[in-house]
């Protein structure tokens, strides 16, 4: 019985009041009106918070310590797959026991609660009345009494199955993109291996051959090898292209900044890319102003990035223009560079302009059919261009032509690594042996000076028969090269001249011509005589005979490939240099014990364990400052394969951007440089001892 039972229960008793309004028996009715609204109230809130409990489409419940239900709403009963609140409290004696799957999710569920009072997202899997398994989200309260003790917990239950299935689907399919990834990225390399390794050689190759058809000056080679290169270097592009796009997608390339003058880049680029723009009879414009421009930002993807934008400009551009200009800005208060590209060609539309960033993207496919290309280079561009934390756009009208503008910051963060820093260029050693060369082709005295420098002497150029006496004398060389068809005398009274002077009577003279008179050369005083065109190799070897050798130490080639190592040991000995081959640490090991090379390059193919153990070896033997270590590698490492080489190289190349001059350059300074230590430290060249190498 309530109190209201209770009052009114009191009231049938009572003796009536008589009393009017405004007296206590007034007011005490009035309470009764007040209490009888108030119970009424209650009674309507219990019965909307009945429905609510009942129609909820969460379970609702309260539990005790130990695991049973006190109280649950149809939701949870229909989660759990029973019929009824009452089913299910009868039927579900242990909570820990009956509903949950895994073993120690209810100790963990109580542990928890009991440390913060609150339990927000705590899922677990539970088992329903048919066995099936589910999982829910749980959101619960401890409800405490007196002195903190916990009498019940009150909270709601989320069956949240069909977003765990989802999530697990989710996960499984992005495993399965990382394996396809990954077997990408395995393909890939094998085919980056196995397309550019032979692609490399035809290169390697056609530019040697390339080299003695134009000394031999046998045209009807030249047209056709020009060709193969041509192709060569295409093709090579293409699979560069390819492997770049595909490594940005994967999250695998990686930027090298450096400090760079901009400038001076540009410049450099507008140099080498002069013919390709005028094979359409285009000219070149640049416009950099005259300060130099620094930056901190990777070198070789600006290059990139130009040379795809002036590429793309020449190869849509006839009797026209292409301008490559340079300008700086302040952005938010940072400097930034603006690069543009521009030229007169046949323009886009707006159409076109929206699409030409896709990878394989072309205009319309009239113009793919005319102007080929696979649509890569735009695309690597934007790319790249994102990835330096800048942007590209393009400005075009059908037509008339197009302007596409890059814009990065002038500073990236730096990648903690030198390794790729070269040393300075050295000239000559000091006691370098003299050369004089007195031709007046051109082309003939550029081969000379390259071999004799390459192999570390200092060479002077005559191109009159009077200018070589004259400096024969005054510069007092320790041996000459001599052309017999000179403009001004014919080289046979140049060598009776230098025969007759006491100042240089005793000078060497090796008669290099294309006229078959050894016999009259030697009678002459002339010490050998070498045919046109003259190989490097022959000449040094010549020179050798005669006791002029080379100051320089040889170089050193690691790599297990014959074809690879057997073609840079060419390049290389075709430009002077001499060399050491081993294809196993083991044999790089054995020439080392009698040998000490000027230089060391590798191209790890080999075991990575043998590779650091010589690098280390190179090391304590004579110090990385004493020999240089270049690496070659397929394609660029990743700055943590760099910077695990810090300090064991000085310079690393990637095969694929290898340029066969800036090799032959960066040889010709460390082996210089290496040279030019061990003689500051030691006094001669070649004059310490080789260690016993490791077993």
């Amino acid at each position: 019985m309530n109190m209201l039972d209770n009052l009114r229960q009191w009231l049938s008793v009572a003796q009536p009041l008589t009393t009017p309004i405004g007296d206590p028996g007034s007011e005490l009715e009035r309470e009764i009106q007040r209490r009888e609204a108030t119970v009424a109230a209650l009674q309507l809130a219990e019965a909307k918070y009945e429905e609510i409990f009942r129609n909820c489409v969460e379970g609702i419940f309260q539990s005790t310590p130990k695991g049973c239900y006190i109280s649950a709403n149809p939701a949870l009963a229909a989660i759990y797959g029973y019929d009824s609140p009452e089913e299910m409290m009868a039927c579900v004696e242990n909570i820990a026991d009956q509903l949950y799957v895994d073993r120690g999710t209810r100790e963990k569920f109580v542990s928890e609660i009991q440390e913060q009072g609150v339990l927000r997202d705590f899922i677990s899997r539970v088992k329903r009345k048919d066995g099936r398994i589910i999982w829910v989200r749980e959101n619960v309260r401890a409800v405490r009494g007196q002195g903190g003790v916990i009498l019940y917990y009150e909270g709601n239950v989320s069956d949240i199955t069909d977003w765990k299935e989802t999530e697990e689907k989710l996960i499984a399919a992005k495993e399965a993109a990382e394996e396809a990834n990954r077997v990408k990225g395995q393909f890939l390399a094998s085919m980056s291996h196995e397309l550019r390794t032979p692609l490399t050689a035809i290169i390697g190759f056609s530019e040697m051959l390339l080299e003695d058809a134009r000394i031999e000056r046998k045209e009807e080679w030249i047209d056709d090898l020009e060709r193969i290169l041509s192709s060569s270097h295409h093709l090579l592009g293409i699979i560069n292209d390819l492997l770049d796009l595909s490594k940005i997608e994967a999250g695998r390339l990686e930027l090298n900044p450096e400090p760079i003058n901009v400038r001076d880049l540009i410049l450099e680029l507008a140099d080498a890319v002069k013919t390709s723009v005028s094979k359409r009879h285009n000219h070149l414009v640049v416009r950099t102003g005259a300060e130099d421009c620094h930056a901190v930002i990777d070198k070789l993807r600006l290059r990139k990035c130009l040379l795809n934008l002036v590429g793309n400009a020449c190869k849509f551009t006839d009797h026209g223009s292409v301008t490559i200009a340079l300008d700086h800005f302040d952005k938010q208060g940072e400097p930034w560079l603006r690069l543009s590209v521009s030229d007169t060609g046949i323009g886009m539309c707006e159409e076109q302009t929206a699409k030409i960033f896709e990878p394989f993207a072309q205009a319309d496919p009239s113009v793919s059919k005319k102007y080929g290309g696979p649509g890569l280079g735009l695309a690597i561009t934007k790319r790249f261009c994102d990835m330096m934390r800048g942007r590209i756009f393009v400005k075009s009208q059908k037509g008339e032509g197009s302007t596409f503008t890059m814009e990065f910051p002038t500073r990236l963060p730096k990648v903690t690594s030198d390794t790729g820093q070269l040393l300075n260029r050295v000239k000559a050693l000091p006691g370098a042996r003299r050369l004089l060369i007195i031709e007046d082709d051109h082309l003939t005295s550029k081969l000379l000076t390259v071999a004799l420098q390459n192999a570390g002497m200092e060479t002077r150029v005559a191109r009159t028969g009077a200018d070589g006496i004259s400096q024969a004398a005054s510069w007092k060389p320790e041996a000459i090269t001599l052309d017999i068809g000179l403009p001004d005398m014919e080289g046979w009274e140049v060598l009776r001249k230098l025969k007759e002077h006491p100042a240089t009577a005793d000078i060497p003279v090796i008669i290099v011509t294309i006229d078959a008179a050894r016999h009259k050369a030697i009678e002459m005083g002339a010490e050998d005589y070498l045919f046109k065109p003259v190989q490097p190799a022959a000449l040094i070897g010549t020179l050798a005979s005669h006791g002029i050798k080379s100051n320089l130490p040889p170089v050193l080639l690691v790599n297990d490939s014959d074809e690879m190592r057997r073609m840079t040991a060419r390049m290389l000995e075709s430009s002077g240099f001499s060399v050491l081959e081993a294809s196993t640490t083991a044999q790089a090991l054995t020439l080392l014990s009698s040998t000490q090379p000027g230089l060391a390059v590798l191209e790890p193919s080999l075991n990575t364990v043998d590779t650091l153990q010589l690098l280390d070896y190179l090391q304590s033997r004579i110090g990385a400052d004493r020999i240089p270590v270049f690496v070659i590698t397929p394609d660029e490492l990743p700055v943590a394969d760099r910077d695990k080489l810090h300090g064991k190289v000085q310079l690393i190349l990637a095969r694929s951007q290898m340029r066969r001059e800036d090799f032959l350059r960066f040889v010709r300074e460390a082996v210089s440089v290496g040279a030019m230590q061990s003689h500051r430290r030691t006094g001669s060249i070649l004059a310490a001892a080789p260690p016993t190498p490791p077993v």
